[in-house]
């Protein structure tokens, strides 16, 4: 009788704690879900708002392979995001410094991979993307470091900014423009002037002089 009362109390504190971690292991799962839950609301939300950009975005890994690209990348780019994935960026566009090429080995890309830095290109250097297309745009950009799984990635940030260089071109034409044309009658201006001064037209007063 002992010894089956003893089994009993056994099998009730077994079935006790099989209870226990079940109730254990149905809030562990019930964590689980709620972090995937808000793990997948997080994911889409930064999803929506790379999506929704208007500049140009994509990241490239340790060998300056796509492995993200949102759509107004593809758009400036001229390609499908999914037709990019896993290959080298350079590839996809060609890069220019005013009129030159640069060749695939200078990209600043691979300076912030190696030196984890951030560069930022702005409107005066001068920079172009040619796409597949065979459109050529001026671009600024910012190219930062990522870490990924121990693993060091790129984040391009980019925009074309055709607008603004035409603006800006037209800005340093109109200056160019006006001081050559004001350039000319000034220095006829001074010449006459100096004529003056120098009685060529007759003496002049100290009135006269002064002025």
């Amino acid at each position: 009788g002992k010894a089956v009362a003893i089994t009993a109390e056994k099998g009730e504190e077994f079935l006790k704690k099989t209870e226990d971690t079940k109730v254990a292991l149905f809030n562990i799962l019930e964590d689980a879900k709620e972090s995937e839950k808000n793990l997948k609301e997080e994911r889409d939300r930064s999803q929506g708002i790379i999506s929704s950009m208007g500049e140009g975005l994509f990241v490239v890994d340790s060998k300056c392979n796509i492995v993200l690209m949102n759509a107004a990348a593809e758009k400036l780019f001229g390609v499908k995001a999914e037709e990019s994935l896993g290959k080298y960026w350079r590839d996809l566009i060609t890069l220019y410094k005013g009129e030159a090429e640069v060749s695939k080995e200078e990209c600043f890309v691979l300076d912030v991979l190696k030196e984890n830095k951030t560069i930022d290109v702005g409107l005066e250097d001068n920079f172009y993307f040619k796409n597949s297309l065979g459109k050529k745009f001026p671009v600024v950009m910012t190219i930062a470091p990522l870490y990924v799984e121990k693993d060091t990635h790129a984040i391009i940030v980019f925009q074309d900014v055709g607008r603004e260089k035409a603006l800006e071109e037209a800005r340093t034409s109109f200056i160019s423009i006006a001081s050559h044309q004001l350039r000319t009658p000034l220095t006829s201006i001074r010449w006459y002037a100096e004529m003056l001064e120098a009685g060529d037209a007759g003496a002049l007063n100290e009135k006269q002089k002064d002025f």
